[in-house]
């Protein structure tokens, strides 16, 4: 029930805004890639309108692109349609969803808070096991200082501890990682803004 709110959510927010995250432009996890690598196989788990698959699809990289609201995935699809990018496309949970095949990167941004801390870790385990030897993990997800997780402690959805996600990839090779403060999306209910501390990791599996 929590997750259909969500969906719907989701569904509202991407009906009512032309480009609602971000402005439309990749995050800084997802543009460190291109330093590593500049061509393969993507998956990104919780795509919404696609800012960051249809970057890479647009950088000549093969892009399957997953999320639980079919409003995001059409917004997607007609995106790429329209720049003439191609992207593989499937609406469904993070929580559950198999990939059929490994693939060379795997992407993961602002989509673990919404999760229970328990299937959170077994997205990032699948994350981990779905990425090609020499592949990579570019995750984002928001931390227990910032506001979202303050104005609601009680939470059992996974908000990251300082480090926590550094120790997840201890045994990968850490290319870049940072602790960064920023202003939400979502308001107060006064109108006033709330900010959050996101933690991002790009990091690459052992051969």
């Amino acid at each position: 029930m929590i997750m259909n709110e969500v969906i719907k959510n989701y569904n509202k927010l991407y009906a009512e805004n032309d480009v609602t995250f971000g402005e439309g432009k990749s995050d800084s996890v997802v543009q460190d890639i291109l330093k590593y690598k500049q061509s393969g196989t993507v998956l990104e788990i919780g795509a919404g309108e696609g800012r960051h698959s249809l970057f890479l699809a647009g950088k000549g990289f093969d892009v399957e692109a997953l999320d639980s609201s079919d409003a995001g995935i059409a917004k997607l699809q007609e995106a790429a349609k329209k720049n003439g990018l191609k992207v593989e496309t499937h609406v469904g949970d993070a929580s559950s969803f198999q990939p059929e095949k490994k693939h060379d990167i795997v992407v993961v941004t602002f989509v673990l808070h919404h999760l229970p801390r328990e299937q959170a870790m077994a997205v990032i385990q699948m994350m981990k096991e779905n990425a090609n030897p020499g592949g990579f993990n570019a995750l984002a997800g928001f931390m227990k200082d910032g506001d979202f997780y303050r104005e609601n402690p009680e939470t059992n959805n996974l908000y990251f501890d300082t480090d926590e996600m550094k120790t997840l990839y201890a045994d990968w090779e850490i290319l870049d990682y940072s602790e960064k403060r920023g202003q939400a999306f979502q308001k107060r209910e006064d109108g006033s803004p709330m900010f959050n501390i996101t933690a991002r990791i790009l990091a690459r599996k052992p051969v």
